[in-house]
């Protein structure tokens, strides 16, 4: 379904400043293609000039990188987003009291201790 109306205004703008950014990109078609002696195609776009682009192996690199990420990401994206046995098993020791145990808080201090020290230095 296309929109182009909300409550019966248009959602194309035509005011000045489109209608004069347009005139000016018309012109400027004109100008290029009177200046290289062409004339614009039946597409509105002067034909090829013989112009090359070479894409360097880093660019290459990127490309494939970018696409390793982004099929990485699909496949995380898939997996579910909880594992329900260790979510089981939390809930099962937090009504057990397991975590208020004080074996179970010196751990935590103990390990919390290297990573306080690192936010102080």
């Amino acid at each position: 379904m296309a929109m182009d109306k909300i409550n019966g205004a248009s959602l194309h703008r035509s005011g000045p400043l489109e209608n004069s950014q347009d005139k000016n990109r018309v012109n400027g078609e004109k100008k290029a293609s009177e200046a290289n002696g062409s004339q614009l195609g039946a597409s509105g776009i002067a034909p090829a000039t013989g112009d090359t682009a070479e894409i360097s192996d880093k660019a290459h690199q990127l490309v494939a990188l970018r696409q390793a990420l982004d099929s990485g990401r699909a496949i995380i994206a898939n997996l579910p987003d909880l594992r329900t046995e260790k979510l089981a098993l939390a809930r099962e020791r937090l009504q057990s009291g397991f975590y208020r145990s004080a074996e179970v808080r010196d751990t935590m201090a103990q390990r919390l201790v290297p990573v306080l020290n690192d936010l102080i230095d």
